[in-house]
C-alpha cells in the first residue's frame, strides 16, 4: 500500500474484528468511509484480498500457495517413509538426518509440523526420541 497510515488502520481496526477468512466490504466502508474503494483496490493489487462476491473478500497471503505445496509434499514424503517401516516408527535423529527430496524445508521442520498437526507422536525411549504414526 502506498499510504502506510491506511495499512496501519487496516491492521489495527479491521483485522482484529475479523474471525473468519472472509471480510465484508461493509466493514471496510465503516472504517475508511469515502476512501474505502482505494483501500480495497490496493489490498487486492497487493494480493492480500481476493474478491469473493459483491459484498465480501477472501483473505489471501501472497506466496502462500508455494509454501503450502512444499509443506504438503514434504509431509507426504515423511509419512510415506514411516508407513514403509515395519512398526511405522523411527528414531527422531534418523528422521532429522534425512535430506528431503520433494521439499525445500528440512526433515526436522516437517517432523515438528506433523507432531503439532496430529499425524505423528513422539515417545521418549532409552535410545532417544521415537517418532510414530498415530
Amino acid at each position: 500500500m502506498r499510504d502506510g497510515g491506511r495499512l496501519e488502520r487496516f491492521a489495527n481496526e479491521v483485522l482484529p474484528a475479523v474471525r473468519d477468512a472472509v471480510l465484508a466490504v461493509r466493514r471496510l466502508r465503516e472504517v475508511f468511509g469515502e476512501g474505502s474503494e482505494a483501500v480495497e483496490c490496493e489490498l487486492v493489487r497487493g494480493g492480500w484480498l481476493t474478491m469473493r462476491d459483491e459484498s465480501s473478500f477472501w483473505f489471501a497471503v501472497p506466496g502462500m500457495g508455494g509454501f503450502d505445496a512444499q509443506r504438503r509434499k514434504g509431509a507426504a514424503e515423511l509419512l510415506d517413509l514411516l508407513r514403509k517401516t515395519p512398526f511405522k516408527e523411527m528414531l527422531l535423529n534418523k528422521l532429522e538426518g534425512r535430506s528431503m527430496k520433494k521439499s525445500c524445508f528440512t526433515a526436522q521442520w516437517h517432523v515438528r509440523d506433523l507432531v503439532g498437526g496430529g499425524p505423528l507422536e513422539t515417545i521418549e525411549t532409552s535410545v532417544g526420541t521415537l517418532v510414530r504414526l498415530r
